[in-house]
């Protein structure tokens, strides 16, 4: 097998202001069933498996672990897609809404741009479990 890649969206945190920071992780020979998996979920699915969601703490965690981000990434994600329990939890989640309300609640706490969105996401959850 080729080295395949995945790009993982992590907002950076700066002085500055909020940047864009993508993250490439690759994989190679003895790894496609990791990679087979993370292809089958969403980006924002990967941030919840590894609890990560901004790349100031994923670098904290990383060097705390003298591993580099990359390295720590696949570390989290061998680790829990292989107990089946997180990847579980998220693939057969029944309810749809309660997935993206969670997801918008914790990438933008408080955000006015995604406030009808998530009002949106929750009376319809209201109206289909009625």
């Amino acid at each position: 097998m080729k080295n395949t890649y995945i790009s993982l969206y992590l907002p950076e945190f700066t002085k500055k202001g909020k940047k864009e920071k993508y993250l490439s992780i690759a994989f190679g020979q003895g790894e496609e069933s990791l990679y087979k998996k993370l292809k089958a979920i969403s980006t924002s699915e990967i941030k919840e498996i590894i609890n990560i969601h901004n790349y100031n703490s994923l670098l904290s965690l990383a060097k705390a672990a003298y591993l580099k981000p990359t390295l720590y990434v696949k570390q989290l994600l061998n680790q829990h897609l292989n107990s089946n329990k997180k990847q579980s939890a998220i693939v057969s989640s029944s309810n749809k809404y309660d997935k993206w309300i969670k997801l918008i609640e914790k990438d933008h706490p408080g955000s006015r741009k995604y406030l009808s969105l998530l009002n949106y996401l929750k009376t319809e959850r209201r109206e289909k479990s009625s």
